[in-house]
Protein backbone atom coordinates (compact mmCIF):
# COMPACT_ATOMS: atom_id res chain seq x y z
CA UNK A 1 0.00 0.00 0.00
CA UNK A 2 0.99 3.25 -1.05
CA UNK A 3 1.03 5.92 1.50
CA UNK A 4 -1.13 9.08 0.92
CA UNK A 5 0.79 12.28 0.66
CA UNK A 6 0.08 14.17 3.75
CA UNK A 7 -1.80 17.11 2.88
CA UNK A 8 -4.15 14.46 1.34
CA UNK A 9 -4.23 12.77 4.79
CA UNK A 10 -5.09 16.69 5.92
CA UNK A 11 -7.62 17.70 3.61
CA UNK A 12 -9.50 14.23 4.11
CA UNK A 13 -9.77 14.78 8.13
CA UNK A 14 -10.62 17.90 7.49
CA UNK A 15 -13.70 16.58 5.36
CA UNK A 16 -14.46 14.41 7.68
CA UNK A 17 -15.19 17.16 10.34
CA UNK A 18 -17.39 19.09 8.79
CA UNK A 19 -19.56 15.76 6.57
CA UNK A 20 -22.53 16.64 8.92
CA UNK A 21 -22.79 19.95 7.36
CA UNK A 22 -24.97 20.60 3.70
CA UNK A 23 -22.27 19.74 1.21
CA UNK A 24 -22.56 23.45 -0.40
CA UNK A 25 -21.74 25.05 3.10
CA UNK A 26 -18.85 22.53 3.95
CA UNK A 27 -16.88 22.62 0.87
CA UNK A 28 -17.11 26.51 1.06
CA UNK A 29 -15.96 25.99 5.14
CA UNK A 30 -13.02 23.52 3.86
CA UNK A 31 -11.91 25.71 1.56
CA UNK A 32 -11.70 28.80 3.44
CA UNK A 33 -10.20 26.84 6.38
CA UNK A 34 -7.52 25.57 4.09
CA UNK A 35 -6.78 28.49 2.62
CA UNK A 36 -6.55 30.63 5.94
CA UNK A 37 -3.67 28.08 7.41
CA UNK A 38 -2.27 26.40 4.81
CA UNK A 39 1.03 27.15 3.58
CA UNK A 40 1.68 28.44 -0.37
CA UNK A 41 3.32 25.01 -0.92
CA UNK A 42 0.81 22.99 0.70
CA UNK A 43 -1.92 24.94 -1.12
CA UNK A 44 -0.11 24.24 -4.99
CA UNK A 45 0.38 20.28 -3.47
CA UNK A 46 -2.83 20.12 -2.85
CA UNK A 47 -4.21 21.86 -5.79
CA UNK A 48 -1.72 19.14 -8.40
CA UNK A 49 -3.14 15.95 -6.63
CA UNK A 50 -6.84 16.60 -6.31
CA UNK A 51 -8.60 15.40 -9.00
CA UNK A 52 -11.77 13.59 -8.92
CA UNK A 53 -10.28 10.56 -10.56
CA UNK A 54 -8.15 10.28 -7.32
CA UNK A 55 -9.66 7.79 -5.61
CA UNK A 56 -7.77 8.76 -2.39
CA UNK A 57 -9.58 12.13 -1.98
CA UNK A 58 -12.66 12.68 -0.30
CA UNK A 59 -14.95 14.15 -2.65
CA UNK A 60 -16.38 16.96 -0.22
CA UNK A 61 -12.51 17.68 -0.72
CA UNK A 62 -12.29 17.89 -4.22
CA UNK A 63 -15.32 20.51 -3.80
CA UNK A 64 -13.55 22.43 -1.64
CA UNK A 65 -10.69 22.79 -3.76
CA UNK A 66 -13.33 23.85 -6.95
CA UNK A 67 -14.66 26.22 -4.22
CA UNK A 68 -10.97 27.76 -3.48
CA UNK A 69 -10.30 27.42 -7.80
CA UNK A 70 -13.43 29.77 -8.60
CA UNK A 71 -12.27 31.85 -5.02
CA UNK A 72 -16.19 30.88 -3.31
CA UNK A 73 -14.40 31.35 0.08
CA UNK A 74 -15.29 33.42 3.18
CA UNK A 75 -13.31 36.66 2.19
CA UNK A 76 -13.92 37.97 5.89
CA UNK A 77 -12.99 35.21 7.58
CA UNK A 78 -9.55 34.73 6.04
CA UNK A 79 -8.73 37.92 7.84
CA UNK A 80 -10.27 37.20 10.93
CA UNK A 81 -7.85 36.26 13.90
CA UNK A 82 -8.00 32.43 14.68
CA UNK A 83 -7.59 31.33 18.39
CA UNK A 84 -9.05 32.40 21.08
Amino acid sequence: MIAQPAVIRLGNDIARQFAHMPERTAAEEIATHIEKFWTPKMLNELFDLAKPSNPDIDPLLIHAVSCMVVDDVDHDELVEPSGG
